[in-house]
């Protein structure tokens, strides 16, 4: 389980590279502070004395995608403080630290002391670190120091402050890392300043996250900071998806670092298999459920169907044809193994693996998946939302076959997903209040559950607006709905945990993947009540939101309870802004048939303008208020849907 982030205290990652400090900016060696290269904790414990006492931290500010500010007071005596020390922290390369030092009054000589002590746990075993270690090595390339001594693991310097004077040192561990290219996001601004700094901070975010995959040199986004700087195909494929706004590229990018790891032999041990798209991929010295760092594991079951729903996104968003073309047999090998891994009733099926991973949907922990009795299955189970993606997936395949490969193929899978869309209302329905079924057990009968995972089903053409309307009632009821977004699990169920990884908490992803089902079936009222929602847990959340939170309801916490292990930055959670505003535009893309909806549905005092949006080889601009839409650029030959 991943160790807990200090309360208020400071995350940052670039390239590979993160930082976990407390509010002052202490790494302590508890929970999950340290300096982190990949998988391992490279520095346990470092802290800044002054006159041999941490200095009276005061105020810190998030400067840029990798940088921070915070500021220190120094008392010699006396009411007022006798200097004033700002410190700039940045991941440009490594680690980089910049000291400097205000005077207010009279001139004041301190003794400056940064004092570090390396690590070499991996991220999944921090209580294990060792400490009392004196190889400078360890910390990775150098260690280096401008304006102050260094002495093995110590850089110390007297420093003389004049008032009026300003004097400065800087110090740092160089480390071998790769900054792939950032692009930036398509430009985004809106009359709301909450939303407007959550958006930022998300490109921040995803900057931040963005890792080259050591072997191709292809860009991916990794999941999360400190603990998954890694690949995982689940996550950067629904990250990409919903975050289309900002980088259509970015899909595309995702799907061809996928697509070279895309299974070709069958192997128990990673759970390999021809078409399967790989669950997660470590880029550091760690392995997973013990295989050889670097090597692929694949206990997922959604990955693969959400590799072709991504590749039809690109389609619609505008990506090179030359390129999706490229892509097309992995498209058709994903197509294979989802219909090679079904139950008896033609549904994609989770099965345990020993050593690995039981539950092998989104909600990947060992007791997501229960009773209404509470208790835990821990057996082969056909979780609910997979099938839903399985059937777009073969949609998503005929319209891509269609655009691009053989078009003779579109007919039968449409075919194909219009029966599976029979079966799963024949075995997955069920008497109210579920509506419909978590899961499937291992018998092949329905665990009526009200989870979120039947809210994926919104997004799906594998159930009709009809159902999805009840579906959304029973969702936005008090028993599932926070204030801040629908819980995993109802709060009526016997297995309800407000803080329960998958049992009740709120997970912001989770809910923009309905919000997006609610945009584009045209449930304005839902989608306006969860946006906002999910805005005002942004900033709630100082604009960054988090992976996950406690499910207590709003009403009852009036400020969203922490998840003390949530990742951050974290990737799904950067994408939900970029969500919000697509779905309070109705923004539909499809590109490939030069065609553009937009069901805006801001309030009237509401505006969003989206500048340099790049769909294919052109480039557009919108400006939306209430329900009305202006849309400018390269739009000749364009067909432009407004929606009201």
């Amino acid at each position: 389980m991943p160790s807990p982030i200090p309360d208020h205290g400071w995350s940052m990652t670039r390239a590979g590279v993160a930082l976990v400090t407390t509010a002052d900016g202490t790494i302590t060696g508890e929970q999950a502070t340290g300096l982190f290269h990949r998988d391992r904790r490279i520095v346990s414990k470092l802290q800044l004395s002054v006159d041999g006492e941490p200095p009276a931290y005061l105020n810190g500010a998030t400067v840029g995608a990798a940088a921070d500010r915070l500021i220190y007071g120094y008392w010699a005596g006396g009411p007022d403080p006798q200097a004033v020390i700002v410190r700039e922290r940045s991941l440009q390369g490594g680690y980089h630290e910049r000291l400097t030092f205000h005077g207010s009054q009279e001139p004041v000589t301190l003794h400056i002391e940064i004092r570090l002590e390396p690590g070499t746990a991996t991220v999944y075993h921090l209580d294990e670190d060792t400490y009392g270690l004196d190889e400078v090595e360890l910390l990775g390339d150098a260690l280096w120091a401008t304006g102050a001594a260094l002495s093995g693991l110590t850089v110390a310097q007297d420093v003389t402050i004049d008032p009026g004077t300003p004097t400065s040192l800087s110090w740092g561990v160089a480390l071998d890392v790769k900054q792939p290219p950032i692009r930036p996001s398509t430009a985004i601004l809106t009359r709301d300043p909450g939303l407007q700094r959550s958006v930022d901070n998300s490109a921040w975010s995803f900057e931040s996250l963005t890792v080259s995959e050591p072997h191709t040199g292809l860009p991916f986004v990794a999941a999360g900071a400190p603990h998954f700087l890694a690949l995982f195909g689940r996550d950067a494929l629904s990250t990409s998806v919903l975050s289309m706004i900002a980088d259509p590229h970015r899909a595309l990018e995702t799907l061809e670092v996928l697509a070279e790891y895309q299974g070709s032999v069958q192997d128990q041990r990673t759970l390999e298999s021809p078409g399967r798209v790989l669950h997660e991929l470590r880029i550091g010295e760690m392995g997973v459920f013990g295989l050889e760092p670097g090597t692929a594991y694949y206990g997922s079951v959604d990955a693969t169907p959400l590799f072709v729903i991504a590749m039809l996104e690109c389609l619609r968003w505008g990506a090179p044809r030359n390129r999706l073309e490229q892509l097309l047999p992995s498209a058709r090998s994903a197509m294979a193994w989802c219909r090679s891994h079904t139950d008896e009733f033609g549904f994609i099926q989770s099965v345990p693996h020993e050593g690995g991973i039981t539950n092998q949907n989104w909600k990947d922990s060992g007791d997501s998946i229960v009773r209404p009795d509470g208790s835990v299955l821990q057996e082969a189970t056909t979780p609910v939302e997979v099938q839903g993606y399985f059937h777009d997936a073969l949609v998503g395949l005929a319209e891509l076959e269609t655009a691009l490969g053989d078009s003779n193929e579109a007919e039968g899978l449409l075919e194909e997903a219009e029966q599976l869309a029979e079966r799963f209302h024949q075995h997955f329905l069920v008497d109210d209040p579920s509506l419909v079924a978590l899961a499937l057990d291992s018998a092949g009968e329905p665990i009526p559950v009200r989870a979120s995972n039947a809210g994926h089903l919104l997004d799906s053409e594998i159930i009709d607006d009809d159902l999805a309307a009840k579906l959304s009632d029973r969702l936005f009821s008090d028993q599932e709905f926070s204030g801040w977004g629908i819980r995993t699990l109802a709060a009526t169920e016997t297995a309800y945990n407000p803080l329960g990884y998958h049992v009740g908490s709120v997970w912001p992803h989770d809910n923009a993947v309905m919000l997006r089902g609610l945009a584009r079936r045209g449930f304005d009222g839902y989608t306006r009540l969860l946006a906002s929602s999910l805005a005002d847990l942004a900033a709630a959340s100082h604009h960054q939101l988090p992976e996950l939170l406690g499910g207590f309801s709003r009403e009852q916490f009036p400020e969203p309870v922490p998840y003390p292990a949530s990742a951050r930055p974290q990737a799904w959670a950067a994408a939900v802004p970029y969500q919000i505003v697509t779905a309070l535009l109705g923004l539909q893309p499809q590109i490939h048939v030069n065609k553009l909806r937009l069901r805006p549905v801001l309030n009237a005092e509401e505006r969003i303008v989206v500048k340099g949006l790049h769909l294919g080889e052109r480039t557009i601009s919108i400006e939306a208020s209430g329900s009305d839409a202006i849309v400018s650029g390269d739009t000749e030959g364009l067909t432009i849907d407004i929606e009201s």
